[in-house]
């Protein structure tokens, strides 16, 4: 799990009805995103229905990517209510924009959504009615498959790896050469400290 964006500063300060929709970009730091966590309370009413998650690649974007449901009877207290789906395996570092809309609420019935500062949150924005509000930032964590995370995670320490050797090859091979050509500096571990720069 990722707490993305866990401070409500400003507490269950977001409203959500039937004709409002509340958003929040992101950038996922790992593959396997399989689900996004939500700070959600009661809110007035009686409230009926469901919950719909809505994942895209940006707010301009005109279809989704996939959408994940939550009954609205689950948000019982407040808290941190999952929306699952099926793994992302590329999510790692990719943009995206999620975006909950409440269809069936009866009129007069909203849920709250917390919500931190503006500047509690680097990574993305917060959307109402898909349009940008700098004051605010959607409190949310995001879950990623363990498997998936892992795998990402070895690929990664693979490629830097790789790149250590490939500045090895760039580097301290051919400053070693030509330190051999130009110095007699007796002790290697010396040689090889300056000839790495």
């Amino acid at each position: 799990m990722d707490n993305a964006q866990p401070h409500m500063g400003l507490g269950f300060a977001g409203i959500l009805d039937a004709s409002h929709t509340l958003g929040q970009t992101f950038v996922a730091h790992h593959a396997g995103l399989e689900g996004i966590e939500i700070a959600l309370s009661p809110g007035e009413g009686q409230a009926e229905g469901e919950l719909i998650l809505h994942l895209r690649a940006s707010p301009d974007s005109p279809s989704d990517i996939l959408t994940a449901t939550l009954p609205v009877k689950a948000i019982g207290k407040p808290g941190f209510h999952r929306f699952s789906f099926p793994p992302l395996p590329d999510s790692h570092s990719h943009y995206y924009y999620f975006f909950l809309e409440a269809p069936d609420l009866p009129e007069g019935a909203s849920l709250k959504v917390g919500l931190g500062p503006g500047n509690a949150f680097t990574d993305g924005g917060f959307y109402r009615q898909h349009q940008p509000v700098d004051e605010y930032q959607m409190a949310f964590r995001l879950v990623y498959h363990p498997g998936l995370m892992a795998l990402d995670l070895i690929k990664a320490s693979f490629v830097g790896t790789g790149l250590l050797l490939a500045a090895f090859l760039l580097y301290v091979i051919p400053g070693w050469a030509l330190l051999t050509l130009i110095t007699r500096i007796p002790i290697w571990g010396e040689k090889l400290g300056v000839a790495a720069g």
